[in-house]
């Protein structure tokens, strides 16, 4: 898959003396706001919708152009076994109570944007820190969870510049002030040895971001959230499962997008203690996804891999690079948007 080939500004980085196109600023304007809305229910607002848990080397912000710099250099090796099997091998979460996961996502994004003769590129870079406090682990091997979001740092650069970090919030913006609000708020969930959502309570996010009087961000937020524990635990194979073999982890659903979910066995280590599994996903998006205009995915690829450590019964580390190129139609205007996402993952345990 190839960038978009849009003309660039021809006179300068203002483009002085060109001709904007009629609406151009509320599209421009809504645009942005959907796709950040939809990058964020893509990975997870907390940043686990990648497989727990990532954690880039450092932060990495993008540069006054809007380009990402991570997006031009992976952070995480992917590892390489000295030696394999080919032998199948089970893989379950085996986590124990009063164990804490700290969990690191850095989610980088490059986009490009073409709107008639305009093309605008614009960065968006995130970290997410979390926390999963296990509380119980049943008979059935059934684990009960309390996840934190700790803190959120984002960076946005290129047409729309700002700046956020949950360690020094700004209460002059309402909509940083009920991110804010979520952090640290505990939310439980339960999940299957395979990795099924058997419960959650979303209530106590609820409260949080209710009292800050945002109605419209609380219920982007829970949509967001929703995601977020469905995929904090990537569903794992339920029969042994085998290097070359695929298998289907789910399906993720919001009003915005459908994504189907599968993963291949890569690779087994000759000990069998570690997997490298590598993502397989397909998204779909409603032509209805943003009111009075059409949008569709024209392209899209995944690539990436994880690293689930049998012995520790968790994925400990790995990467998503996603390609996704959509179109927008709105009052006669066609915008097209070209982006490039890489989310890196690490998780420990105290």
């Amino acid at each position: 898959m190839t960038a978009i080939e849009s003309p660039r500004w021809p006179n300068g980085a203002n483009g002085a003396g060109q001709h904007i196109p009629r609406n151009y600023g509320r599209i421009r304007k809504e645009a942005i706001m959907r796709k950040q809305l939809f990058m964020l229910s893509l990975w997870g607002l907390a940043g686990l919708l990648c497989p727990p848990a990532l954690r880039a080397a450092h932060w990495v912000t993008g540069d006054e152009t809007g380009s990402s710099e991570l997006g031009q250099s992976p952070a995480i090796e992917r590892p390489v076994f000295p030696s394999t099997t080919i032998e199948a091998v089970l893989l379950r979460y085996r986590l124990k109570r009063d164990q804490v996961l700290n969990i690191v996502d850095d989610i980088n994004t490059d986009i490009q944007m073409g709107i008639g003769p305009l093309t605008l590129n614009m960065a968006q870079n995130i970290r997410i820190e979390a926390k999963a406090r296990i509380t119980e682990v049943d008979l059935n091997g059934n684990i009960s969870a309390l996840v934190k979001i700790t803190r959120l740092k984002m960076k946005m650069s290129g047409v729309a510049n700002a700046e956020f970090d949950s360690d020094k919030p700004d209460d002059a913006n309402p909509d940083f002030k009920a991110v804010t609000a979520m952090i640290g708020v505990g939310i439980p969930c339960k999940i299957s040895p395979v990795g099924e959502l058997l419960e959650t309570d979303l209530e106590p996010l609820r409260l949080a971001v209710r009292r800050v009087n945002n109605a419209a961000l609380q219920k982007a937020l829970e949509d967001s959230t929703t995601q977020m524990f469905e995929g904090t635990f990537i569903q794992l194979s339920k029969d042994p499962i085998a290097a070359g073999q695929t298998y289907r982890a789910g399906t993720i659903l919001s009003d915005k997008m459908k994504m189907q979910t599968s993963y291949k066995i890569a690779s087994v280590n000759s000990e069998k203690s570690k997997v490298i599994m590598e993502p397989i996903v397909v998204m779909e998006l409603p032509a209805d996804a943003i009111p009075d205009a059409d949008m569709k995915i024209i392209g899209q690829e995944t690539t990436g891999w994880m690293l689930f450590d049998r012995e520790k019964g968790y994925p400990t580390e790995g990467q998503m690079n996603s390609h996704v190129v959509m179109e927008l139609t709105a009052d006669g205007q066609q915008v097209r948007m070209d982006t490039k996402t890489i989310g890196l993952s690490r998780t420990t345990v105290e």
